[in-house]
């Protein structure tokens, strides 16, 4: 699992792209083209409020929860 706690964005990123191409989970925020790139480029990720750290916690527990991931 690779976490993004970012609370804003200037673009993408990086390292978004490599641990995606490595088939790893991601969580990541509501913000920015994060969701776009998920989408576009077939990520396997969970997103999360950035003013809830709650938020930040539950998408972690739901990929290691996840027997397929």
């Amino acid at each position: 699992v690779v976490v993004f706690p970012y609370t804003s964005t200037t673009g993408s990123s990086g390292v978004l792209h490599q641990a995606g191409s490595y088939g790893r989970a991601v969580v990541l925020p509501k913000i920015g083209d994060f969701a776009e790139v998920i989408t576009e480029e077939g990520y396997d990720g969970e997103f999360f409020n950035p003013a809830d750290a709650r938020t930040l916690a539950d998408a972690i527990a739901r990929i290691l929860d996840s027997d397929e991931r």
